[in-house]
């Protein structure tokens, strides 16, 4: 009898050798993988050659607890008991949750080595466990509904972004999402991410070529973007930006990714007001403004005293009144000077330094940054501004009569 159980034993090994588990193959077939980076304490979730869900995970309190390298899920168990202890499965005191994705670590299958929930959500994120990986408990649940036996699983500290470090590991990315601004393919150093279901862009490249000025503080971690009367700001991990001052809330936070700025894709029409259509099956990105002609108007201006005195009328753009710069701050006593191979302009008057770029919409006076209504521009040669940059530069009474259609500067 025990001879016919080695011989049955033998013919099942023999099978399951030449004819492997069928999950085995499926799921390879399905592109799952999970790479966790040690270095950040982070876990991504391929799914079809993109990357679905990041998560925050927590690893072993010393580097050499969590296992390195490349393992494959082989088990997975609701309400695992923590037999240390003698807590059963499903006990809000089961430090392993409720949810088990055995690894093959070790020389273990799936028995001490795995990717787990946890009895003390504020560990997450942190190096705490005596080896295995923590989740939050809804974090693990989804993605125990999502993972197929046999999943690769790679383990290890990685220097780039999740993409990058899958590639590094063989796996074979979808084409990059490209982007188009009024119907022209723009380069891009930084691709646009696919991640947890919503695509993000990097926001420099895109709203420079949207006609934006992005600024960037390394101390507080934000960003800001200035065009036209649109003045908008973020911080790196956080859901809320503002819009002129307005708060808006980001479907995911702001976030770093190869020194890159990315945010959801939505944010880029709510933040500057263009149209955005996204191609899922061609991965494209079709950015569109709208933007009307605006129409000049010309009409009188007095300095001094003196009424219309520069070649050059005064006029009208959208609503703001626009004066040659360069009469204007002569007039006023400050020394202007022009550098055309960097097209910026600086004037000074006293203790007053003034440094101003032109077709941007912001100017610094003794280097603090001062946003333009209308950016400044060239006509026929001479460089014109808002007026009431000039009252807030120099302290000087600027008046608007309608009627007149005069700008009158005291």
């Amino acid at each position: 009898m025990l001879r016919k159980g080695v011989i049955l034993a033998f013919l099942i090994s023999l099978l399951v050798c030449v004819f492997p588990y069928e999950g085995a193959l499926a799921s390879q077939g399905q592109g799952q993988l999970i790479i966790i980076n040690k270095s950040t304490n982070q876990l991504g979730y391929f799914n079809n050659g993109e990357l679905v869900r990041t998560f925050a995970v927590a690893t072993g309190r010393s580097d050499s607890l969590t296992p390195e390298g490349s393992f494959t899920i082989v088990n997975k168990i609701k309400n695992r008991p923590y037999y240390k202890d003698g807590i059963p499965g499903g006990d809000p005191r089961n430090p392993l949750g409720d949810r088990w994705l055995g690894l093959d670590a070790r020389g273990t299958y799936g028995t001490t080595y795995a990717i787990h929930g946890n009895n003390n959500p504020d560990s997450i994120g942190k190096y705490v466990s005596a080896g295995c990986v923590r989740m939050h408990n809804e974090d693990v649940h989804w993605l125990f509904d999502q993972l197929n036996l046999y999943t690769p699983v790679n383990i290890g500290h990685f220097s780039a972004d999740f993409e990058e470090a899958a590639r590094k590991v063989g796996y074979e990315l979808r084409q990059p999402i490209e982007v188009f601004v009024n119907g022209e393919l723009l380069s891009l150093e930084n691709s646009p991410k696919s991640v947890n279901n919503r695509v993000l862009v990097p926001l420099r490249a895109i709203f420079s070529s949207l006609g934006a000025k992005v600024t960037w503080d390394q101390k507080t971690q934000s960003v800001t973007a200035i065009r036209g009367d649109r003045n908008i700001k973020l911080t790196i991990g956080s859901t809320k930006a503002y819009i002129n001052g307005q708060e808006t809330i980001l479907d995911v936070p702001a976030e770093v990714y190869n020194g890159s700025t990315y945010v959801p894709i939505r944010f880029v029409s709510e933040a500057l007001g263009a149209k955005i259509n996204w191609d899922n099956e061609k991965r494209v990105i079709a950015i569109e403004t709208e933007t009307a002609p605006v129409v000049a108007t010309s009409v009188d201006l007095k300095i001094n005293g003196k009424l219309n005195p520069f070649e050059q009328r005064a006029y009208l753009r959208g609503g703001t009144a626009m004066v040659p710069l360069r009469g204007i701050f002569q007039e006023l006593g400050a020394q202007v000077t022009w550098n055309q191979e960097e097209a910026v302009i600086y004037a000074q008057k006293g203790d007053r330094n003034i440094t101003l770029y032109l077709n941007e919409s912001i100017v610094f006076v003794n280097q603090v940054a001062i946003n333009l209504a209308v950016p400044a521009e060239i006509i026929a040669g001479t460089t014109f501004i808002p007026a009431r940059f000039i009252s807030e530069t120099f302290n000087v009474p600027i008046h608007w009569d309608p009627t007149l259609q005069l700008v009158t500067i005291m």
